[in-house]
Formats: C-alpha cells, sequence, structure tokens
C-alpha cells in the first residue's frame, strides 16, 4: 500500500536510501542527488512551504514523499515549485526561427535556433519525480506525479496561472547526452554529470557566465545533437505520455543541459483543477466502486492515495483500510480525482 504525504524532518534517510539505491539512474534530474546536506535542506524547505502562510506564488517548494506502508520505506519524491527563477535564475533554451530571404537570388531560408532565456521566471514548476525500481507498478508513478496536480487544485492561490515539466532528455546507453557534448561541453569544458550536478546544487550563475548569448544556429550542428533536441530519455517517456494525457503540451523550449523538452498548461485547464470533486467522506463499502485517487485537504497534512471508492453526488465511499492511511473518519471531506482522464 503506498501514500503520498508531505515531508518530515524525519524523511531524511529515507530520502538518501532511496536515492544512494538509485545509483546512476538519477543522472540529469538535476533536483536530486544523495548529499545530505542538500537533502536536509530541501526538507527543510519543504516543511516551510507546508507550514507558510501565502498570499501569492513565490519561492516555496511543496516537497512530497511516496511512503511504502508496509514497510515504512521512502518508496519515491516529487515536488511542486511554486514560482521559480525569482532569487536564482532559471534558463532555458527556446526553439524558435530566423528568416534569411533574398529576393535578387530567389532564397527565403527558415532557421531554427536556439536563445537562451529566462522565459519561465516566476512560473509553477512540478519537478523531483522519482519512483525507486524496487516501488514500480500498481499506479505509484501515477499517483506521485498527480497527486501532485491534486495538491494545486486544492491550494489554487499559492501557485501561478501556469505550470511546467522539465523532462529528462535523451541520452545514450552509456549515459552520454549527445545534446551536451554538443553544445555545452564547448563552453564549460566539464563533463555533463559535473555541470549537471553543479546546478543540482544551486550554482547557476556559472550558466550566464559561460554560455553564449547570441542564436545558436542548429543546422551549424550535428545531427545526432539536432536529432536530441526536445527528445525525451527512453525512461521518461511514460512519464510525458501521462503528463500530455492530463493536457500538458511542449511549448518550443527546451533543457539547457540535455535538450529535454518542456511542457506547459494553464493551471486553470489542469484536469485535477478543472474536474475533481470534494466529496464527504462516508466509510463502508466500496462494491462496484471504481479507482481514484482520493487526498486529504490540508497542507502539511497533506496525504494521496490510490483507491477503489464510490462517488455519489457529493459523498465518497471509502473502505477502512483507506480511510486509515488517509487518517480520516465520517464526515471529513476528500479532493478526489479520477485515477485516470476520460477516453476521447
Amino acid at each position: 500500500m503506498r501514500l503520498i504525504r508531505a515531508v518530515t524532518p524525519a524523511d531524511v534517510g529515507g530520502i538518501m536510501d532511496l536515492l544512494v539505491a538509485a545509483g546512476d539512474e538519477i543522472n540529469g534530474m538535476s533536483s536530486l542527488r544523495p548529499y545530505s546536506d542538500l537533502i536536509e535542506a530541501r526538507v527543510e524547505r519543504g516543511v516551510a512551504s507546508f507550514t507558510s502562510d501565502v498570499s501569492e506564488p513565490g519561492e516555496e517548494v511543496y516537497f512530497f514523499v511516496l511512503e511504502d506502508q508496509h514497510t515504512g520505506a521512502i518508496a519515491g519524491t516529487g515536488a511542486v515549485y511554486a514560482a521559480v527563477g525569482l532569487s536564482e535564475a532559471f534558463y532555458s533554451y527556446r526553439v524558435s526561427t530566423r528568416v534569411f530571404s533574398s529576393r535578387e537570388l530567389g532564397v527565403h531560408n527558415l532557421v531554427p535556433t536556439l536563445f537562451l532565456t529566462n522565459d519561465y521566471t516566476g512560473k509553477s514548476e512540478i519537478g523531483s519525480l522519482y519512483v525507486g525500481a524496487a516501488h514500480r507498478g500498481d499506479h505509484a508513478g501515477r499517483l506521485t506525479s498527480l497527486s501532485r496536480l491534486v495538491f494545486i487544485a486544492e491550494h489554487r492561490k499559492r501557485f501561478t496561472d501556469t505550470v511546467f515539466a522539465e523532462m529528462r532528455g535523451f541520452q545514450l546507453p552509456d549515459g552520454t547526452s549527445p545534446f551536451w557534448e554538443g553544445i555545452g561541453r564547448h563552453f564549460f569544458s566539464i563533463p555533463f554529470p559535473a555541470a549537471d550536478d553543479m546546478s543540482a546544487r544551486g550554482n547557476k550563475l556559472f550558466i550566464a557566465e559561460l554560455m553564449p548569448s547570441l542564436p545558436i544556429y542548429v543546422p551549424l550542428l550535428p545531427y545526432s545533437v539536432q536529432d536530441a533536441i526536445g527528445k525525451v530519455h527512453t525512461d521518461t517517456q511514460p512519464a510525458l505520455r501521462l503528463l500530455e494525457r492530463e493536457g500538458f503540451r511542449y511549448a518550443g523550449y527546451i533543457d539547457i543541459f540535455d535538450g529535454g523538452p518542456t511542457v506547459e498548461i494553464a493551471t486553470d485547464d489542469i484536469r485535477a483543477v478543472r474536474d475533481s470533486v470534494v466529496a464527504s467522506v462516508r466509510v463502508g463499502d466500496v462494491t462496484g466502486g471504481t479507482e481514484w485517487i482520493v487526498a486529504t485537504r490540508q497542507l502539511m497534512d497533506f496525504r494521496a492515495a490510490v483507491a477503489s471508492v464510490r462517488i455519489d453526488d457529493d459523498e465518497v465511499t471509502v473502505d477502512a483500510p483507506t480511510a486509515d492511511r488517509l487518517q480520516v473518519t465520517d464526515g471529513d471531506t476528500l479532493r478526489c480525482l479520477p485515477l485516470r482522464p476520460p477516453r476521447p
């Protein structure tokens, strides 16, 4: 049985164990590293964010853990960043087009280019998604990803009018990033893991100092680099498909390190914001129920799970084990979202 909940100070060791066990699998996930100081700071910031009094989105980071309730182990992580780039610059490449035209020669060429931008500054981001290999299946990834959107729906004023997600970029089986090798390495003179590691630690000044401010002309790049633009890592394809089914779309921005696509959505168009329902709890028989994500409506006590429930008007019937997991009883309220969107 899995449960998503807000992080607590007691989770530092469990998160460290999860990330150490992940090994090289988390390379390219710049917000997650098995460094105790980094994890302690992330947890501390998460706890402060959940307990903060917010009138508008700021630098809050709402950090969640996936808990295996059979063992008590931390099985995964996820986060929502209320507004990025306010104190630490947030960079992306915008994939644009420049026109080169000559009437005399009868030439009109559209040339794709990459511009270094800060266009996502002040926008909300979902990220830090990871589920340990031993804990995958049984909707663990879907719960970890979508519970963040349910949290946004419940606490809408804490987030901006756009939500985006950076997807992990394509890598070769040996871990090489063609995009980095074709662009970043020439300006940074360090391996991809080292640059990504520096970014994870919050040291982003080097990006502005070393990256070219002028546009990069895509046709001048090796084909392997061109092919990697906007292409996701094999392991990230399920996460991308899930977000696309929730309405997220590629908007022409890519990660500056690995070229992975950024997808975005207007916050009020998120299915969880638009279609989730608030219902009063009744603990009872759920025969004939369907699978939903059901979540408590608190901040620090936020908890979410996948459960078979029955929804009737403004009442949700949950069984006793689900009520125990969520720590709710008759008369409490839950925010509920069908596990999967309706088929078109």
